[in-house]
């Protein structure tokens, strides 16, 4: 055997369903053995009573670069955050200053994220609007770098969005790559000049989310790709989709976000303008009713819609947005901690699905012959402080949670060591 090899010895695998005890043996970037077998390795860790997870794709980041005026952070100090939450691969939505809308501007993001040494692997988005979307299907199709098209059928920050939703049904027709869809319809908007954090609810109200939903249901003539709606708010989009005929569940899936699984309206009453997201956080029912979705396994992916604002900007410009993806796991866990899913769970909503859904090429699951991309946790308190974003705040910040984040493994390479950031081993990912 060739190349350096590191060895997780003595640990449980999670992995596609099933919870066993092996050692994994890395080589380079690949995982070559997954076995009770005795080994050696060059470099060892040993972690007893700790559990090995492939590593969380988080589908659903805004890194905000570039942005305009600068954002607190650029996308390299934004994933060294986010690689000691155990997510080993981001990939970023396009809606940035200037967005990412053509082969130009999505050649000038590509150049600006590979010049970095980044911290986790990441991929990028494309936007289809009105007058674009036409002129860039064979670049969509014909470039691997592009993981996928970003739709929003209504504004969000950045500002871009697909106006006419009558092109909807010859956009699913032709786009052969996977399209993610933020569902909103803007007709049911109720925006006034002064409004108060707690009345965002009704700012951007419920019917925009599930009507939006069914507008993109109704779309569905004959698609040629997965359609994903993304962070889903309401109990109204769950009944929508349990209700779909067997052929279009096929076709659509449903993520929803940690922040709609873990607060509600009356939760704005203590958190002001720092639970203010695209779309909307709605009510106690609709979170229990998510909460249920997704242990029934009815919500296909969790993505943490993670948006960097800085708090004076968030204030003063009312921006949406919630930075999460370095908790996207420890709220996970904590699911499991109060007994609403399992350990098992949790690997398909954030790295088996993901890396299906968006045809990321061998990643996504502990398997001989793939990308060492680990996370090994172990039920220990994960103090407060752990995760301390950039933009310097998140609603998810004070929390004691009840497993702690032990070491993460990037293309083979140590990311994160007993807690500690160690090395950064990111590289670009490409669809199949």
């Amino acid at each position: 055997m060739t190349g350096r090899t590191l060895l997780l010895k003595d640990g449980w695998v999670v992995n596609e369903g099933e919870l066993y005890k092996a050692d994994v043996l890395i080589q380079d970037t690949t995982i070559v053995s997954i076995s009770n077998k005795s080994v050696s390795a060059e470099y060892e860790l040993k972690i007893s009573g700790c559990f090995i997870l492939p590593g969380a794709i988080d589908l659903h980041v805004h890194l905000r670069e570039p942005w305009n005026p600068p954002s607190p952070s650029n996308a390299l100090q934004e994933t060294a955050n986010i690689v000691r939450g155990g997510v080993t691969t981001v990939v970023d939505m396009p809606n940035n200053v200037p967005p990412v809308i053509d082969k130009k501007t999505f050649n000038e993001k590509w150049g600006r994220f590979n010049r970095y040494n980044m911290w986790c692997n990441w991929g990028l988005y494309i936007a289809m609007v009105d007058s674009n979307w036409k002129n860039i299907l064979d670049f969509v199709h014909e470039d691997k770098r592009v993981i996928g098209v970003k739709l929003f059928l209504a504004p969000s920050t950045g500002g871009i969005a697909l106006k006419n939703h009558s092109l909807l049904p010859e956009i699913i027709r032709n786009v052969r790559v996977p399209l993610l869809v933020h569902a909103e319809d803007i007709a049911h908007f109720k925006y006034k000049p002064e409004w108060h954090p707690w009345e965002y609810t009704s700012v951007r109200p419920r019917e925009a989310c599930w009507k939006a939903f069914l507008t993109v249901v109704r779309s569905l003539q004959s698609a040629q790709t997965k359609i994903h709606i993304l962070h889903v708010s309401t109990a109204e989009e769950i009944n929508i989709y349990t209700k779909l005929p067997l052929h279009l569940k096929k076709v659509v899936s449903l993520e929803t976000c940690p922040h709609y699984l873990r607060f509600s309206r009356h939760d704005f009453f203590h958190f002001g303008y720092r639970l203010v997201c695209n779309p909307a956080i709605k009510e106690e029912q609709d979170r229990k009713a998510l909460v249920r979705a997704l242990a029934n396994h009815i919500i296909y992916t969790v993505g943490s819609d993670h948006a960097p604002h800085g708090l004076l900007d968030k204030y003063s410009k009312k921006l949406a947005g919630v930075p999460g993806s370095g908790h996207l796991l420890l709220e996970l866990l904590e699911g499991v901690s109060m007994g609403l899913w399992n350990l098992t769970d949790i690997t398909w909503w954030i790295a088996h699905h993901p890396a299906t859904l968006l045809g990321l090429e061998r990643r996504g699951f502990i398997r001989e012959g793939y990308f060492a991309d680990l996370v090994v946790i172990e039920p220990s308190p994960t103090p407060p402080e752990y995760i301390d974003y950039v933009c310097g705040w998140s609603p998810y910040q004070n929390n004691v949670y009840s497993w702690r984040i032990r070491h993460v493994i990037v293309n083979g390479q140590i990311a994160v060591l007993d807690g500690e950031l160690h090395r950064p081993a990111g590289k670009p990912v490409y669809r199949l």
